[in-house]
């Protein structure tokens, strides 16, 4: 059951967003790249089926094979840079250097 398995990057539990029903950037990427039929179906799978390892597997699968993960890394990446530009006007403290570590740690944390 892969989705009790650790995610070497984050240290969550690979899947239990599935499980929970929860809608990811990468998931919502991946369903916005389907066909109808298939995006409909991979919808009432989470909704009534994330409990089944089976499902799990193959909604990962498809969130890893249409490059969800890629795209959700790209968008955080996006969002530090702006997030440091919109920082470099003020003074060089702790504070900036803190905002800056804390937004750093978030998108590019190891477990």
């Amino acid at each position: 059951m892969i989705y009790f398995e650790r995610n070497n990057k984050s240290g969550k539990p690979v899947g239990g967003d599935i499980k929970e029903k929860k809608m990811t950037l990468p998931l919502i990427y991946t369903l916005n790249n389907m066909g109808t039929i298939e995006r409909k179906k991979t919808i009432l799978d989470i909704k009534y089926r994330s409990n089944k390892p089976k499902v799990v597997n193959r909604i990962i699968d498809l969130v890893n094979n249409s490059g969800g993960m890629d795209y959700a890394q790209k968008k955080m990446d996006e969002h530090l840079e702006l997030a440091i530009e919109l920082l470099a006007d003020f003074e060089d403290n702790t504070y900036k250097n803190s905002l800056i570590g804390l937004v750093n740690y978030s998108i590019k944390r190891n477990k």
